[in-house]
């Protein structure tokens, strides 16, 4: 098994409070490219995302449509 672990931990300083992986992409946010790239791999049990807690509920939102 194999562990991904994905940091999002950036400040967003250089984008004025914006967190770029949160931005749009054609249809879908850097983040959820990112960990759906993953997704299609046999070997990956599982996948770890790191972040900071302002922005913990957005990428659990983006993530699972959800927001705790």
């Amino acid at each position: 098994m194999i562990s991904v672990i994905i940091a999002c931990g950036g400040n967003s300083t250089r984008m004025g409070g914006i967190n770029k992986l949160l931005l749009d992409l054609d249809g879908m946010t850097v983040c959820e490219r990112t960990v759906r790239s993953f997704c299609d791999i046999p070997d990956v049990g599982e996948i770890i995302l790191t972040c900071s807690l302002e922005f913990k509920n957005a990428f659990l939102e983006k993530l699972t449509g959800e927001i705790p």
